[in-house]
């Protein structure tokens, strides 16, 4: 199936539909999907619907991607407004910067968080997503010619051209005039030069 900028692979459902007064039924449905194209693959993934009459539940739903697991909570469909959290469990940095396409750049590590959703009528929300590090990592960078411009502005920053960080976190808001706030965190040492690294952006 496709529909716009999504593509589904082989869906399947567990239960069948039931005409109960005159309004559908399904109870805890299982839906299984092989994989969801959203510009980032999700795959095996489960769901639990619930149907009753005007009530419409998505009960949970979980899959893989980026390595790691996605798991959202409860949501409401029957709502103009649905809210939801996303937990997102070992996702491959690496895998993650490659979605970027920005040479040069090398991650490693894996990060770990939650992100609260709100979606409304006009588009989602998101309010104060958090992910952090599962553990320590490493960031290389190399003949990038966007970090490479703003290095010759800041010499200081080719600390970050070599670190292996013991802790890395973003926090990220989404407002519904579109605004994307993400704030940065990076701390660790610069093995070549024996340099502690705080980097805030």
């Amino acid at each position: 199936l496709g529909y716009d900028d999504f593509q589904v692979l082989l869906l399947n459902i567990d239960e069948a539909f039931t005409i109960d007064s005159g309004s559908l039924q399904l109870k805890n449905a299982k839906i299984k999907v092989a994989e969801v194209n959203v510009g980032v693959p999700i795959k095996n993934i489960e769901a639990q619907l619930s149907i009753a009459g005007s009530e419409f539940v998505l009960n949970y739903a979980k899959g893989y991607l980026l390595g790691g697991a996605i798991n959202i909570a409860e949501m409401r469909l029957d709502t103009p407004i649905k809210k939801t959290n996303i937990e997102l469990t070992g996702l491959d940095l690496e895998k993650l910067v490659e979605l970027h396409d920005q040479p040069g750049i090398k991650v490693n590590g894996s990060i770990s968080g939650a992100v609260p959703i709100r979606v409304e009528p006009q588009m989602p929300l998101i309010e104060s997503g958090k992910l952090n590090s599962d553990g320590p990592g490493t960031l290389r960078i190399s003949k990038n010619a966007a970090f490479d411009s703003i290095k010759a502005q800041q010499s200081q920053l080719s600390l970050l051209e070599k670190v292996n960080f013991d802790h890395l976190s973003s926090q990220v808001n989404l407002s519904s005039d579109g605004w994307l706030d993400l704030a940065f965190s990076i701390e660790g040492r610069n093995p070549e030069k024996n340099q502690a690294v705080i980097f805030n952006y």
